[in-house]
């Protein structure tokens, strides 16, 4: 994805800059006159820049299950991730290492993976018990990203579709930081649904 993203950025300031390549202009005294579009070259290069960040922001809030309080317990971190690698498990499992990396990759954090141990319900070695529940899945749409100290808040509306079949939408905020160690670029540091 990271790749991908890399990709279409350099096509895109490549073609931003042959299209900005002065254009000779000649007058009617037939002198040679060079216009400069250097302004607008740089207009888009920062139009293309945002809505590459929009998009990969975007992708991460839609494969993000944790809200609110939800950062503060490994429990419910560890759970909540699971459901956004669920077509990873197999036979009601699926590897701590996975949902590990990932937790590392969108939130920064080194959860304790002892924290989603069940005595219910234990799993295999090296693997985290998928428990069977409905779950609420959310859809968003960034609307505005703001650059503060440090980081990005973003502001998204949010289709809200309960396991019970309720859908509403409503607002979002989460804060952003840059971490280049993620394959996404940043961390989720929180998120709050109003």
């Amino acid at each position: 994805m990271k790749k991908l993203l890399s990709l279409v950025l350099i096509l895109a300031v490549v073609f931003v800059f042959s299209a900005a390549t002065p254009i000779k202009k000649i007058t009617s005294n037939t002198s040679v006159t060079t216009v400069s579009s250097d302004k607008a070259v740089t207009e888009d290069i920062a139009k293309v820049t945002k809505n590459v960040m929009k998009a990969r922001f975007e992708n991460m809030l839609n494969n993000n299950y944790v809200y609110d309080t939800d950062f503060e317990s490994h429990k419910l971190i560890i759970e909540n991730s699971i459901l956004a690698l669920l077509d990873k498990g197999a036979d009601g499992e699926i590897s701590q290492s996975l949902v590990l990396g990932f937790i590392a990759d969108m939130y920064g954090l080194q959860v304790n993976p002892d924290a989603a141990k069940y005595d219910f319900a234990p799993a295999s070695e090296g693997k985290f018990v998928i428990l069977p529940r409905g779950y609420t899945e959310y859809n968003h749409t960034v609307t505005d990203v703001f650059e503060d100290e440090g980081g990005f808040t973003v502001m998204s509306d949010v289709l809200i579709m309960t396991h019970d079949g309720e859908e509403y939408t409503t607002t979002a905020k989460t804060v952003f930081v840059p971490n280049m160690g993620s394959s996404f670029g940043y961390n989720i540091i929180s998120s709050n649904i109003f």
